[in-house]
């Protein structure tokens, strides 16, 4: 962002993003595409995948991370302040975070209603700031996009998306030959 100002806080949050430059979209779409991919690989360690059996809400620690590469905190109890937590009261703020996770799913996509269609949602018809762009679009506001610079980016997210594929197939292999050779030492015994 070489100095660049931040977008005046006079516009609404979806002018705000149509404001920054570029380069600080693709930053903030790539830090959101890693985490992500960190989170589908299970942070590198034996953690199941959330659609197999990994409790909700729990995101993978940096600890491999920060052994192999760079120290980085985790992004849930940095400092540990919980360890001495009991289990149930961990669950009851597990399940508070969810819901607030929810609830604050719920609100954005109400407030990008409002500011889209006036009157769409009348609780916010007096804070909706009216918007003629298009949220589903996060680049379309800037024109200088070349078709080039959109085929890289497409083609970056196909390889952020594949070497996922990779790691979750890398990953169920290793379960498949390590469940294998158990139940042969078993059959053995």
């Amino acid at each position: 962002m070489a100095g660049d100002p931040f977008p005046s806080i006079d516009l609404s949050p979806e002018q705000q993003w149509d404001a920054c430059p570029i380069n600080a979209r693709f930053q903030i779409i790539t830090v959101i595409g890693l985490l992500e991919v960190w989170d589908e690989y299970g942070g590198g360690n034996d953690n199941p995948h959330y659609m197999k059996g990994r409790q909700p809400g729990k995101y993978p620690s940096f600890a491999q991370f920060r052994d192999t590469v760079h120290f980085v905190f985790d992004l849930y109890d940095p400092f540990n302040f919980n360890k001495k937590m009991s289990e149930e009261k961990k669950a009851e703020r597990l399940l508070m975070e969810v819901n607030n996770g929810r609830l604050a799913m719920i609100g954005i996509f109400s407030f990008l209603v409002a500011d889209k269609i006036p009157g769409a949602v009348p609780a916010l018809a007096d804070i909706a700031t009216p918007y003629d762009g298009n949220v589903m679009v996060p680049f379309g506001a800037d024109f200088s996009l070349s078709q080039s610079t959109i085929v890289g980016t497409l083609s970056f997210i196909g390889i952020l998306c594949a070497a996922n594929a990779g790691a979750a197939n890398g990953r169920d292999e290793l379960e498949l030959e390590s469940s294998e050779s158990s139940s042969e030492s078993s059959e053995s015994s």
